[in-house]
């Protein structure tokens, strides 16, 4: 086989194919096809920190505000509750850019009962709401487009009476196909349980994994760690200066299908007033912990990791604002690779409002301390968080739009309504799954050029090893080093059989 051509396949010269370019591409550039049928050089876009305007989604006076993502229907579920008529609502808004648009509020807890929190559950395509306030329960809702229809039940979820009235935290175990349920009991105790709602409202027994005794939680947070296929449970136990979590590994879908390791305590920690919140990075295995210094209330972080029975590695709890922070939350976003970070700049006092901020996580390292962004506004100096609203449960992620959506209580307006406002953390944008192939000449602005398409063989590259798979990467270059776009096999140094491996 003397001749490249004698490697061509049967109808290779139909891979040669004529675009209209969008902006100036040069000679054997990779190039992504547009919507409008041009194509662009692919390239990476650094997208920086901002917030768009508030979209309200509740003309009245709220609190308890709370949130999930829909990721099918690209919705995002918002619940609080409506002061003004003493119910609990919930709304569905569309994301389009940095705006949201809402449907209509529909009432779906018994009047005076407060909406705390909201898991999807992606087995039974509804989402499960739990509610406090004189009584205790969870209830489900299901959306079409922007209408919320509810499931028009209540289900108590606590056998010992009402809890204690500060939080309910929902996870969603996708090994069992349950909600589990994290709650303080009207003994002030830290209760676990899990709901199956395929039954529906299949309760698993009330576990308790610190004790029955009086007088000693208030506050509960957990997070799924998939990577162990355990939830991490945090909770305080009535200090002011301890933070105490528990494992938990969930073994079935009814009965006592709840275990868990005996409490630890974290030392150094506030953990009062909503001050703690946890979010879970899937690809690094790191659990982001959001709270507050115990001695000085300073906004704190620290990262770690766990087994299926214990820690088994941290980074220095570092402080990410000098100034007394709340309310803390945050998330995982995996287009920034990073952590999400929200909090409350508590330092004013009485109806001065309160700034929501946020900020990234830029490294982490075991045994070191964490860096960070400086921090910057999430709303505006209207969009504050008051009144008991759950920032972590507030903040979700838009996997579509590479949006966080913070929801928050505009303390400074008349009602106090709720707003959403849709927040850009910096990452950098490429269209490089948009690849269509590489151009066999430079190409001008508007004008028309040739593109060697897929199955087709590239001569216009250079520097390929043979016989190495090269991938395009997130700047428009070919590397050996997967992505999640395949380029193809090289045939030479200065040839590729685009979207061939074998």
């Amino acid at each position: 086989m003397s001749n490249l051509t004698d490697l061509l396949p049967a109808g290779a010269g139909g891979k040669q194919v004529d675009f209209v370019a969008s902006g100036t591409i040069g000679n054997g550039v990779t190039v992504g096809l547009n919507s409008d049928g041009t194509v662009t050089a692919v390239a990476e876009t650094a997208i920086s920190d901002s917030t768009g305007a508030g979209n309200q989604f509740t003309g009245t006076a709220d609190a308890d505000i709370a949130a999930a993502w829909h990721p099918t229907a690209n919705k995002i579920v918002i619940t609080y509750y409506d002061t003004s008529a003493g119910e609990g609502k919930a709304v569905v808004g569309t994301v389009s850019g940095t705006s949201i648009s809402f449907g209509s509020a529909v009432s779906i807890v018994p009047s005076g009962r407060y909406p705390v929190a909201i898991v999807y559950d992606p087995v039974n395509d509804l989402f499960v709401v739990a509610y406090i306030g004189g009584s205790q329960g969870i209830t489900s809702v299901s959306i079409s487009g922007t209408t919320v229809t509810w499931d028009g039940t209540y289900n108590n979820y606590d056998p010992l009476g009402a809890p204690k009235a500060y939080n309910v935290s929902l996870t969603w175990d996708s090994t069992n196909s349950v909600v589990v349920i994290s709650y303080c009991n009207v003994y002030s105790r830290l209760n676990i349980r899990t709901v199956d709602m395929s039954g529906p409202y299949t309760f698993g027994t009330s576990t308790q994994p610190y004790g029955t005794s009086t007088a000693a939680d208030n506050l509960v947070f957990t997070v799924y760690v998939s990577s162990v296929d355990r939830h991490l449970c945090f909770f305080d136990n009535n200090s002011l200066s301890d933070l105490r979590y528990t494992i938990l590994q969930i073994t079935g879908s009814s009965g006592s299908n709840v275990s868990y390791t005996t409490p630890a305590t974290l030392s150094g920690f506030y953990t009062q007033q909503r001050s703690f919140a946890a979010a879970y990075d899937d690809v690094n295995d790191w659990v982001m912990l959001n709270t507050r210094q115990n001695s000085t209330l300073y906004g704190l972080a620290q990262a770690l990791r766990i087994s299926t029975s214990a820690i088994t590695a941290t980074s220095t709890a570092t402080v990410y604002a000098s100034y007394q922070a709340n309310f803390q939350g945050g998330l995982y976003n995996p287009d920034a690779g990073k952590f999400f970070l929200s909090y409350q700049d508590d330092r004013s006092s009485g109806t001065t409002p309160r700034e929501m901020l946020g900020l990234s996580v830029n490294a982490i390292t075991a045994s070191a301390g964490l860096t960070f962004t400086t921090p910057f506004n999430i709303g505006n100096s209207s969009a504050q968080e008051r009144n008991g609203c759950v920032s972590n449960d507030a903040i979700v992620y838009d996997p579509v739009d590479k949006r966080i959506i913070g929801s928050f209580q505009d303390y400074t307006s008349s009602p106090h309504e709720g707003r959403s406002y849709v927040i850009t953390q910096a990452y950098n944008q490429t269209n490089n799954t948009d690849f269509i192939g590489i151009t066999d000449a430079a190409i001008s602005d508007t004008a028309s050029g040739s593109v060697t398409i897929k199955g087709g063989i590239s001569t216009k590259v250079t520097g390929l090893t043979p016989n190495a798979t090269y991938y395009v990467q997130a700047d428009g270059t070919l590397s050996t080093t997967a992505s999640d776009v395949l380029a193809g096999k090289a045939l030479s140094s200065t040839s590729i059989n685009l979207d061939y491996t074998t």
